[in-house]
């Protein structure tokens, strides 16, 4: 954030969320790649709005310190 403050003339709300992208597409590809199935698929279902039973799916996750 700072560093596109000090890019731009005034705050830039676009230029904001399209650094946030460029900087932290490389970091979530890197989480997705060390994920196994049943993560990917959990992730999945949670950023397409759905929703998991949390004493299985979630619990499996946060065993294996994805979440």
């Amino acid at each position: 954030m700072f560093e596109v403050l000090l890019e731009e003339d005034s705050f830039n709300q676009k230029a904001l969320e399209n650094r946030f992208v460029e900087e932290a597409t490389p970091h979530f590809q890197s989480f997705w790649e060390h994920m196994g199935p049943v993560e990917r698929s959990i992730c999945a279902t949670l950023a397409s709005g759905g929703t998991v039973d949390p004493r299985d799916e979630l619990q499996e996750l946060q065993r294996h310190g994805s979440f």
